[in-house]
C-alpha cells in the first residue's frame, strides 16, 4: 500500500466504522482468522488470497473524491452455500482490505436490496439516484443475495443494479445460500445471474455449519 497522510488514513477508518456499523460480529474477521479444519476451506481460503491480491487490477486505480476509480477488469465474487459456514465472515474480511486500501464500499442486506430501490422516491419519478448510487460504488457487496424470490418490481430494481455494474465493469461481491445458478435463477431471474456469472470467481462453501457446530449439546430435551 502506498503511504498515505494522516487525513487520509482517519477518512478510511471513519469508512470502514461507518461499514461495520451494527455489525459488531464481523468486526474483527479476516480471511486470516478464518478457522481452517478441511482441506476444501483451504482451498478457498488460498484462491480468495489471489483474489484480494488482484485488487489493483479488479478495481482499477485507487478512488478520490476528485478523480473516481474505474473497476479494473470487473470480476464479481460470489461464495455460495448452506447457512452457518463462514461466508459474510470472509468477505467482510476483504471489505475491511478494501475499505482500508481506498476503495469505496457499500454494503447491503439482500432482502433489502431490490426493495430499498423499488420504494424510493427517486426511482418512482425516473430519476433513480438509489440505483445511481449503487452502481457507481467500486465495490457493491450484497450479504445474503437471493434469500427469497424477488417480485417482478423487485427484480426490475435489482436488474438495473446489476447490469449498471456489469457495463461499468465494477465489481459485485455476493454471499447466497444457494447450491448453483439454477437455483439462484429462479430466485432472481436469468439477466441478472447471466450478467453475475460472465466475469466471477465463484466458491462453494459446503462444509458443515459453524453455528451448528457451536451450539452442539446447548438444546436438550424438555
Amino acid at each position: 500500500m502506498p503511504d498515505i497522510d494522516a487525513v487520509e488514513l482517519k477518512k478510511r477508518r471513519e469508512r470502514f466504522d461507518r461499514f461495520i456499523e451494527g455489525r459488531d460480529r464481523y468486526k474483527l474477521c479476516s480471511v486470516e482468522n478464518f478457522e481452517v479444519d478441511r482441506a476444501e476451506q483451504r482451498n478457498v481460503i488460498d484462491r480468495l488470497f489471489g483474489y484480494r491480491g488482484q485488487f489493483a487490477e479488479h478495481l482499477g486505480v485507487r478512488p478520490s473524491e476528485d478523480a473516481p476509480g474505474h473497476a479494473g477488469d470487473g470480476v464479481n465474487l460470489i461464495l455460495h452455500g448452506p447457512a452457518g459456514t463462514g461466508k459474510d465472515h470472509l468477505v467482510h474480511g476483504l471489505a475491511a482490505n478494501a475499505i482500508h486500501a481506498g476503495y469505496l464500499l457499500r454494503w447491503l442486506n439482500g432482502p433489502d436490496l431490490a426493495a430499498t430501490v423499488w420504494r424510493s422516491r427517486d426511482f418512482a419519478k425516473g430519476d433513480p439516484e438509489s440505483v445511481r448510487r449503487l452502481v457507481e460504488t467500486d465495490i457493491l457487496y450484497v450479504a445474503d443475495f437471493g434469500h427469497a424470490p424477488l417480485t417482478e418490481k423487485e427484480r426490475e430494481a435489482a436488474f438495473l443494479i446489476i447490469d449498471g455494474r456489469y457495463a461499468s465493469l465494477r465489481p459485485t461481491w455476493l454471499t447466497m445460500n444457494v447450491r448453483d445458478p439454477r437455483e439462484l435463477i429462479e430466485r432472481v431471474g436469468t439477466p441478472i445471474v447471466d450478467r453475475l456469472l460472465e466475469r466471477c470467481e465463484s466458491h462453494w462453501c459446503s462444509w458443515p455449519s459453524y453455528r451448528t457446530r457451536a451450539t452442539t449439546g446447548a438444546m436438550k430435551p424438555l
